[in-house]
């Protein structure tokens, strides 16, 4: 009987350290190098430039990257403070012009992270809210000059899956710019003032996802 309390007592306590382990990673004080990127390969026949519905031309060869380096420090247990950079880039061939049309973008901003439920000690739901500066470089046949270079501010709303597989290690996926607000055209996103996203639908055409490194 007493080796069973024992075992018991030894097992319970083993439990306990483990999720005290696992949650020390997202406690306060805790400093995340994360590496946040977007990858997206298609042809569309229908394009959406500048805001707009291209309805007399196809799109072929499309290649949309996004790559956005974060530092995030925990202000409170699960609350994330940070800053990130991010570089944009976008590709397509106009096949009623036949001309390709390249869009790059830059930007430099700051985030709130929060991890609001634990499914699991290695499973977390979490959302992101940030704001960056944005300089839009186009080289689009449809555009004006006047309209090739834009700056512009940026406010967002993401939310996502991440999980710990080892205590200084997470992997996280997205569903980016849920809410959004842009204050000018054109830009990266193709998108004007407030814009909600098609959840499934963008994450599918644009995927995210992250790899991050505890740093203390």
């Amino acid at each position: 009987m007493q080796k069973s309390f024992l075992l018991f007592f030894i097992t319970v306590f083993s439990i306990q350290f483990f999720y005290a382990q696992q949650n020390q990673s997202l406690s306060n004080g805790s400093l995340w190098l994360e590496a946040k990127a977007g990858l997206s390969f298609y042809n569309r026949e229908l394009a959406r430039i500048n805001g707009e519905n291209i309805n007399y031309q196809e799109v072929n060869n499309s290649f949309r990257l996004e790559f956005i380096p974060q530092l995030n420090y925990a202000i409170a247990n699960r609350l994330f403070l940070g800053a990130h950079l991010g570089f944009g880039y976008d590709s397509f061939e106009l096949k009623e012009l036949d001309e390709k049309s390249t869009h790059v973008n830059y930007k430099i901003g700051t985030q709130l992270q929060y991890y609001f439920l634990k499914i699991t000690p290695e499973f977390y739901l979490r959302s992101e809210l940030g704001i960056n500066y944005n300089h839009y470089r186009s080289n689009s046949p449809i555009e004006t000059p006047e309209t090739q270079n834009s700056n512009y501010l940026k406010t967002y709303l993401d939310a996502g899956f991440s999980f710990l597989p080892e205590e200084n290690w997470m992997i996280s996926i997205f569903f980016k710019d849920i809410i959004t607000y842009h204050s000018n055209t054109p830009n990266f996103d193709n998108r004007e003032d407030f814009e909600s996203s098609v959840l499934f639908q963008d994450f599918i055409r644009f995927p995210h996802f992250s790899v991050s490194y505890q740093l203390n």
